[in-house]
């Protein structure tokens, strides 16, 4: 598993017309086979980039928060659990990144209060 989500990455970082095509992938597998084990190895692996790296890949910062934003939109409630892993790029330098992590949050918020009509008791249960 390290093996391909590091050339998962490594291809992110190189190429942008990929990111969308992982995210879909990623996202297939978990609804296929119920396997989110990637998409969280992933997130762990862009948890533990050290924030300094994205200031000096500056094309590879904006894949990777492409690829959290379209993550995001698919499996929210693996990002809402993994979101931890991410809270140290909030200090990084990085604009990109922040950004991006800024627009996950919204979106998990505008998920989270979509259905007004559900209980108040539930929403935290939607995601």
């Amino acid at each position: 598993m390290a093996q391909s989500c590091a050339s998962v990455l490594h291809l992110m970082h190189k190429h942008d017309f990929v990111v969308t095509h992982m995210a879909d992938a990623v996202a297939g597998a978990e609804k296929n086979y119920a396997d989110g084990s990637l998409a969280s190895s992933l997130i762990r692996e862009i948890g533990r980039t050290n924030p300094k790296d994205y200031v000096k890949d500056t094309v590879g910062a904006e894949n990777i928060g492409c690829f959290i934003v379209e993550l995001a939109d698919r499996l929210p409630k693996l990002i809402s659990t993994n979101i931890g892993l991410l809270v140290p790029h909030f200090g990084g330098e990085s604009y990109k990144i922040r950004n991006a992590l800024v627009s996950v949050l919204g979106k998990l918020v505008m998920k989270g209060f979509r259905d007004v009509e559900v209980e108040v008791s539930s929403k935290s249960i939607r995601l």
